[in-house]
């Protein structure tokens, strides 16, 4: 987002509308899902709908402000850790069990993304 800024709190906003324009009018008609969703709508899961919403975008925005404050490189390559935050609550929420190649490849991600996001010096100085 070099040259001219597009302020994150923006772009997570068209992206937002963007995509529930795009459900709602092409999606959702497609697959003949209104009279699903107005079922959700008036049940009382609704809130955890709504609950969801929020958090989506409070994650989205999180996501486009990290970009901004970090650059995009270093941003994709902490990015790369949701495999790990995805196992860790499938441990919390769902009780997995914890095995070797969950720790191997939770080490292999960590370190991925710790190298990658690493200043280099530049040798000449």
């Amino acid at each position: 987002m070099k040259g001219k800024e597009v302020v994150p709190f923006y772009a997570i906003n068209i992206r937002q509308m963007t995509s529930t324009l795009s459900y709602g009018i092409l999606i959702v008609p497609f697959i003949h899902g209104y009279p699903l969703a107005f079922e959700a709508a008036s049940s009382n899961i609704v809130w955890i709908i709504v609950l969801a919403g929020f958090l989506g975008t409070a994650n989205y925005s999180l996501y486009y402000t990290s970009i901004h404050l970090i650059g995009a490189a270093r941003e994709q390559s902490l990015n790369n850790t949701y495999v790990f935050w995805a196992i860790l609550t499938e441990i919390l929420f769902l009780g997995a069990s914890i095995n070797l190649q969950f720790i191997i490849g939770t080490i292999i991600v960590l370190l991925g993304s710790v190298l990658v996001s690493a200043s280099v010096k530049d040798p000449k100085s």
